[in-house]
């Protein structure tokens, strides 16, 4: 062999070499980090009604499934944010690898949120405080979900009537963005009318209630509403704890199948009202799947060497809502049932 093609060769076996260096190195798929042992977190609700229950139940199995010890706290009373800024308040953040909360009041905690991010990771779920430091968001597009309720007031009320919302509060993310998503909705149906064509039947909303987590105070403004428009014609309650309030009142007040309902969430009373029909439908969230995907995501974050935090109001993961009717609120309970038995 001649120098030159000795040389030659010589050139073409380290460009061989480099470039199956530089593939390995582009191709090579790294390892996802491990997770630490023995994680540690806080999970802390709303409320301890039942959706409140159902959260936690799914942070418990996430914890039991990755090896996570979760301590839950809960408000005793619901929608109490004197009760949740006292747990937050008492949290030591560096005893945790994490802790998840649903803000009552987005506004007044955020400054508490980005004092316990600073110390250990947090997300929020249900609600969200989306202009706080908060690494990520569990929940669903409530803007979305509000507007689905006006969707069904409009096929429970074909010819049109009035209406009453009930709302917990204004002071959650969640409740603000259902009230926007319906009235926006509302707008919208009202305005798209072609010239020429009848303006659709006439959608009024008397009032939007709120009872600041006082189911009493829902149940008497249902009675006050109904002793001053004898002709409502449909109530719609934008929290889980409305069906049941809803139904009890009506049927006090001998008004039960003469006033539509549109409910939110999956009690037990609320799928049996719309089982028997007394409901005319409901939008269930996954309160489980939110508890059950906060917990996963505290892991992943504990996990993670990073410490970015994510644009404001960025980093939600969605979980969609769900119709429940009377001709699927049957297959609907297997489904959450069999979940839960697993």
């Amino acid at each position: 062999m001649s120098k030159s093609n000795a040389v030659l060769l010589a050139v073409a076996l380290v460009a061989i070499a480099a470039a199956a260096w530089y593939r390995q190195q582009v191709f090579q798929q790294e390892a996802p980090p491990t997770p630490p042992e023995n994680l540690h977190v806080a999970f802390i609700t709303g409320g301890s009604g039942p959706y409140w229950q159902s959260t936690a139940n799914g942070a418990r199995e996430a914890g039991e499934d990755h090896g996570v010890t979760v301590d839950v706290e809960m408000p005793a009373d619901a929608e109490s944010l004197e009760e949740q800024m006292a747990l937050l308040t008492k949290l030591k953040p560096a005893d945790f690898d994490g802790v998840a909360v649903s803000p009552l009041s987005a506004e007044d905690q955020t400054p508490l949120i980005n004092r316990i991010q600073s110390e250990t990771n947090l997300i929020t779920f249900d609600s969200d405080a989306p202009y706080s430091q908060r690494r990520g968001h569990i929940g669903t597009s409530n803007y979305g979900a509000g507007a689905k309720c006006l969707e069904l007031v409009n096929e429970a009320l074909p010819e049109g009537g009035k209406v009453l919302v009930l709302l917990a509060n204004l002071t959650k993310a969640n409740m603000i963005d259902r009230q926007l998503g319906f009235e926006e909705k509302l707008k919208i149906r009202n305005a798209a009318v072609n010239d020429g064509d009848e303006p659709p039947p006439a959608i009024e909303v008397i009032e939007y209630l709120t009872d600041e987590g006082d189911s009493a105070a829902a149940a008497e403004g249902i009675r006050r509403t109904l002793a001053e428009h004898s002709d409502l014609a449909c109530i719609v309650g934008m929290n889980s704890r409305h069906g049941a309030v809803i139904l009890d009142t009506l049927k006090e007040l001998d008004q039960l199948d003469k006033v539509k309902v549109i409910a939110f969430d999956a009690t037990d009373p609320t799928l049996d009202g719309v089982k028997d029909g007394h409901i005319y439908a409901t939008i269930a969230q996954d309160p489980y799947k939110y508890g059950y995907e906060a917990v996963r995501l505290l892991q992943s974050l504990a996990a993670s060497a990073s410490d970015e935090l994510p644009i404001t109001g960025g980093g939600t993961i969605y979980i969609d809502t769900e119709v429940v009717r009377q001709d699927n609120v049957d297959r609907f309970r297997r489904r959450i049932a069999s979940r839960s038995a697993e």
